[in-house]
């Protein structure tokens, strides 16, 4: 941008400048010298911030003031004066820009914005310094969209903790089943029953897959809870649009309509099934990087490595039912050794060539919970 030689408004509109911009061209006084200086409309932008909302956002500055300062940089311009001998140097105007930058502050539900004036280093065409630049930063008061946004996202970020409450559930000891407030859960109704370890979510002879499905589009589609996140995320991509087109991507916007249910059985297995709620739609996808077995593994890796040991007979039963890899049991020296472990069962499996092979559950005779899986 070329520096103002003569009359403001001429040299303004020779550059360029749009009647729109005129309109907002004001002075405000340029801490650098005391003076006056004129500023033009410059760009809008924001930060959404918060710690509970997940790791598609970041944690809020903890000087807003800076933060905002820190998003705009000093520009360097020419001076249309060879040095400061030229007479008309004078009358030389610099022309700021005015930014706005708003930091949405979603966990603890304010709004604060900012108007960043911006004034760029000025140098004579000799290479000499003529007025060094800066930028600073005045509050403002948010318009009421942009109050809306943060109302907005604090509803979701307390709508989702208290859907994780209810979504994280513990089997108790004696087959109950709690949130994680440690009441009674009502999201576990059809598969309670049926999905006595994590594994039975895998094995087609179980029906704990299509309970647990079913548990779950019911829970979404009666717990207030999960409509009230959708409604707001909905409006949420609507408001965005007009208040910070550029700065927020709405695909994180969208995760958040994303949940886990997590189910922890009592054998020490995990089930994680992810939950994805897209307008009337609800897509059930299990989670085997953090869904485990008891003895920790992860389930693609119990798919991949097999599995031997197991807490539970259910668990045991589902291995051999699934198939998964597993060791031949004259390799299990410690059940084989030894008579302080009995057959708990035995499965003829039919492979697909025809032939036949034995699998073999083993219970340890002094620990009723600890079960052993080999093939012969």
């Amino acid at each position: 941008m070329k520096l103002i030689l003569a009359s403001l408004l001429l040299v303004l509109l020779m550059c360029g400048y749009s009647s729109h911009a005129l309109a907002h061209f004001q002075p405000l006084t340029n801490p650098s010298n005391s003076g006056f200086v004129p500023t033009i409309p410059g760009e809008k932008r924001g930060v959404v911030c918060s710690g509970e909302l997940g790791s598609d956002f970041n944690e809020c500055p903890s000087n807003f003031e800076k933060y905002a300062i820190s998003k705009s940089q000093i520009p360097t311009e020419e001076s249309e004066c060879q040095s400061p001998t030229d007479l008309l140097c004078s009358e030389e105007l610099v022309v700021g820009v005015k930014n706005q930058f708003v930091i949405f502050d979603i966990d603890r539900e304010q709004t604060v914005k900012f108007e960043v004036l911006v004034m760029p280093n000025v140098f004579y065409q000799n290479g000499s310094l003529k007025q060094s630049g800066y930028i600073a930063a005045s509050e403002i008061a948010p318009s009421a969209d942009e109050l809306e946004v943060t109302e907005l996202f604090a509803l979701v970020s307390r709508n989702r903790a208290e859907i994780r409450k209810k979504t994280t559930i513990t089997e108790l000891a004696d087959g109950s089943m709690v949130d994680e407030d440690g009441a009674p859960s009502d999201f576990v109704l059809e598969s309670a029953d049926s999905c006595k370890t994590a594994l039975d979510f895998l094995d087609r002879a179980s029906s704990c897959a299509g309970d647990l499905s079913n548990d779950i589009v019911r829970g979404v589609e009666e717990e207030v809870l999960f409509y009230s996140t959708v409604n707001a995320l909905e409006k949420l991509e609507v408001v965005l649009e007009v208040v910070l087109p550029t700065d927020i991507d709405l695909s994180s916007v969208e995760k958040l309509a994303e949940f886990n249910y997590i189910i922890k059985m009592k054998d020490g297995s995990i089930l994680v099934v992810h939950v994805e709620v897209d307008g009337g739609a609800i897509e059930i996808k299990l989670n085997e990087d953090a869904s485990r077995v008891s003895d920790g593994r992860t389930f693609r890796l119990a798919s991949s490595g097999g599995v031997n040991h197991s807490t539970s007979f259910a668990e045991a039963e589902a291995i051999v039912s699934l198939g998964l890899p597993m060791s031949h049991c004259g390799n299990l020296q410690s059940v084989r050794a030894t008579t302080e472990w009995v057959v708990a069962k035995r499965i003829t499996i039919r492979q697909p060539d025809g032939t036949e092979q034995t699998r073999f559950i083993y219970r340890e005779r002094t620990n009723l919970e600890n079960f052993q899986v080999c093939y012969e």
